[in-house]
């Protein structure tokens, strides 16, 4: 009898060893995690890549375009702005900003310094106001940018991104709101100058 128990038994284990049935299911559902993870990372690095560069491009493509004239209005400069901002579409979950700076080299101190004669900036959808006030010295401007009498366009782009499915969590840390910004520095195309006519009086 206790034969035939032994037997049974060694039968039975061999039939559970032996079946596989649910086996794709189990391991679908230890992998499908994995996978979730690995196909939203994806996702949200070539989204997060696409809108640097078009930060990067928006900067670029306006300093280019101011450099090429040699006076403007504040609301010439706006809609110039505006043209930047356009670039970065289609992202819209957060609204970027632009702004221009006109700076001339002075030496009148003795050392060449970066100062502001003209600033305008814009958040998408509002309205234009000065970056800084003028007069300001630059302290950022490269070294080899530094020349004695010479002008220089700045235009820079800020943006607050914000993840496309993520957001923030406890897993994946805080997506929403990661800094992103580019700065395009250019010469005057054809003038020595490049002016803004009312760029003082904006607030």
């Amino acid at each position: 009898m206790l034969h035939s128990v032994a037997s049974r038994s060694r039968s039975a284990a061999q039939r559970l060893w032996q079946d596989r049935r649910g086996v794709a299911a189990t391991e679908f559902a230890i992998v499908a995690p994995f996978l979730l993870v690995a196909y939203l990372g994806s996702i949200e690095l070539a989204a997060g890549i696409d809108a640097a560069k078009k930060i990067s491009r928006s900067a670029g493509v306006v300093a280019d375009l101011v450099t090429q004239g040699d006076s403007y209005t504040s609301s010439e400069l706006g809609e110039l702005l505006d043209i930047g901002m356009a670039n970065i579409q289609p992202y819209s979950r957060s609204k970027p900003t632009m702004s221009l700076y006109g700076i001339e080299m002075d030496d009148s101190s003795g050392t060449v310094q970066a100062k502001v004669k003209w600033s305008i900036t814009k958040t998408k959808g509002g309205s234009l106001s000065q970056a800084v006030a003028a007069g300001t010295v630059l302290t950022d401007v490269p070294a080899n940018l530094l020349v004695k009498d010479t002008f220089l366009v700045r235009a820079v782009t800020d943006l607050s991104y914000k993840s496309l499915s993520l957001g923030s969590t406890e897993y994946t840390g805080n997506l929403d709101g990661i800094a992103l910004s580019d700065t395009a520095n250019f010469r005057p195309r054809y003038e020595d100058e490049i002016t803004c006519s009312d760029c003082g009086s904006l607030p």
